[in-house]
């Protein structure tokens, strides 16, 4: 028994004498291997931690409204929900309601002094706008330089109508809000195409000329600060 330990103990020692070095880097090998390991597995967390925090900072500012002021009017962006591939933009909702001071009869804008519609109902979060676009959108309206008065007809192509025949207009004149429930002198369109009205002889028509296209459009202005008497 005591040889047996003898021996034992010299064969440590002549391995440790002999191969020390190779020990030494072993163990080296083996917790640089951990080590590094666990540096990618917390790498590799830290990439998805980035990655999750990137898209709610992009979720909260493509939501976060935003206030222009212009003109006396405050204009609160909303977004407008997607409807795409369907194209009928006569109504759409928007991303604001109730809980973000949104009300019935609030004037919309495509962009600050350009009028587009107004908010026909508003649910906790959301609200539906009727557009220029809507058939039954119908608002008095007049035509630059000379103040011509007409009547705005909603459609999938917007029309002035009930121009009075011996009117002065000319393509490219504004045409311009001047009906109750919006505000004075927003501009719609442009006039585009005149026509003598058939149906009434002692008016005319002209087609309606925008500066944006309609399917594009992503955003819109809620008029906030707005009252109608």
């Amino acid at each position: 028994m005591k040889y047996f330990v003898f021996v034992f103990i010299i064969l440590i020692v002549l391995f440790s004498v002999f191969y020390n070095d190779y020990l030494v880097s072993f163990k080296n090998s083996f917790f640089s291997i951990i080590s590094a390991s666990n540096k990618g597995d917390k790498l590799n967390q830290l990439i998805t931690e980035n990655e999750g925090l990137k898209a709610k900072i992009l979720e909260l500012e493509s939501l976060r409204p935003a206030t222009v002021k212009s003109g006396g009017l405050n204009y609160e962006s909303a977004k407008i929900y997607s409807t795409y591939p369907f194209n009928n933009r006569s109504i759409f909702l928007i991303n604001l309601g109730s809980n973000d001071g949104m009300e019935k009869d609030m004037p919309v804008a495509v962009t600050p002094g350009v009028l587009f519609g107004q908010i026909t109902e508003v649910f906790s979060d959301s609200s539906l706008v009727k557009t220029i676009f809507d058939a039954d959108f119908k608002i008095a309206v007049r035509i630059s330089p000379f103040g011509t008065n007409a009547l705005l007809e909603g459609g999938s192509d917007p029309k002035v109508t009930m121009i009075k025949k011996d009117a002065k207009i000319s393509a490219l004149d504004d045409v311009y809000s001047a009906a109750q429930g919006f505000p004075y002198g927003m501009r719609i369109g442009e006039i585009k195409d005149i026509f003598e009205d058939k149906k009434q002889g002692i008016f005319k028509t002209a087609s309606l000329g925008m500066e944006y296209v309609l399917n594009d459009l992503g955003e819109v202005f809620v008029i906030t600060n707005f009252k109608s008497k």
